[in-house]
């Protein structure tokens, strides 16, 4: 009944699975994987439909009934063995490829940082300077990270 908000829409094949992640079906054959946070809440007063926030949480509120979703995987157990046995070492480092062939290490820093002033908002920034990228957490704050 909640996906039923908005149109285009549907639950995917197979239901939500026994870890709980729920495959979103949408036009133009694409599919997102959602697993339900938080208790369901019921709360009359917010009207029908679908918001994404600033975090990358989705809730979907129909008849009053709320329930918020977070993006994820679509098989964790599997990712986390496929994750075990990538292009890693003990230093966190992990080998990118593109076209199939090792191009660079991405190498991260041991602490957090601030997101500056000037890279607010974004999701990612690149700094020519420290040859370092830049990914944003969802706490604000963000992982550096070494190309070789």
């Amino acid at each position: 009944m909640i996906l039923t908000v908005a149109p285009g829409i549907s639950l995917g094949a197979g239901g939500q699975s026994a870890s709980g992640v729920v495959p979103i079906s949408a036009t133009g054959n694409l599919t997102v994987y959602l697993r339900p946070v938080g208790p369901v809440v019921v709360d009359v007063t917010k009207p029908d439909g679908m918001t994404v926030s600033d975090e990358g949480m989705i809730r979907i509120v129909k008849s009053g009934v709320v329930v918020n979703f977070a993006p994820t995987l679509p098989d964790v157990r599997k990712f986390s063995t496929d994750l075990s046995t990538a292009v890693t070492d003990f230093t966190g480092s992990a080998s990118v490829r593109v076209g199939g062939t090792p191009s660079f290490t991405l190498t991260p820093d041991y602490l957090l940082t601030s997101v500056p002033a000037a890279q607010a908002g974004k999701a990612w920034w690149a700094d020519s300077a420290s040859g370092k990228w830049y990914i944003v957490n969802a706490d604000g704050t963000a992982q550096g990270f070494r190309a070789k």
